[in-house]
């Protein structure tokens, strides 16, 4: 028999979402394990895409996944997640969504301190490469079918970006609204930006 799951209110109220009631803890164990093993399946495809399909990824958006592996070593994280993307989307200030960022007052200064103080650094270096996290795969997935939707692809960085607000959640977001940007709008106008 598993553990009940208890979660304290103001740690959801930051860091999540409610979980459904009435709460049955079974079923909702059974629906999160099946969620993480589809988005487990899709991670292997898509690290082989990203590495091989130009077709399906534009270079500037493969660049920014490096940036962001780059990264998570540079922090010693073992992971990838989607705040080693927002650092890696305005680490590069010649990409148009770094300069889309920059123009709404998110630098790579101000996010990086933000992620610093969040998150910090890892106390030993890796011997192994970060493993890029799930939610990072679902945001990776909805930027490609965002640019197929708007018949832009291969999908590029700022459809990175755009994904990051649509999925609404991770340490990206929080960052961006610790930074004072609501995320409703900094959709809006890099929607904008991307369909233009």
């Amino acid at each position: 028999k598993q553990a009940p799951i208890l979660v304290a209110d103001a740690l959801l109220a930051t860091h999540g979402q409610p979980l459904p009631q009435p709460f049955v803890e079974a079923e909702w164990l059974a629906a999160e394990e099946q969620r993480l093993g589809d988005v487990q399946i899709l991670s292997d495809e898509w690290r082989q895409r990203l590495e091989t399909d130009e077709a399906f990824v534009a270079a500037d958006a493969r660049a920014v996944v490096r940036q962001a592996l780059s990264i998570a070593k540079a922090m010693n994280h073992n992971y990838v997640g989607t705040e080693h993307l927002l650092l890696a989307l305005v680490a590069d200030a010649n990409l148009p969504v770094a300069q889309l960022l920059q123009a709404v007052g998110v630098h790579q200064t101000n996010a990086t301190a933000e992620f610093e103080r969040i998150i910090g650094r890892g106390a030993t270096p890796l011997s192994v490469e970060p493993a890029i996290v799930p939610r990072v795969v679902h945001v990776l997935h909805r930027a490609y079918m965002e640019a197929s939707q708007l018949q832009q692809l291969p999908y590029q960085s700022t459809h990175i970006l755009l994904a990051i607000l649509l999925e609404g959640r991770g340490m990206a977001n929080r960052i961006l609204h610790i930074l004072g940007f609501i995320s409703v709008d900094l959709r809006e106008k890099v929607g904008g930006a991307v369909r233009q």
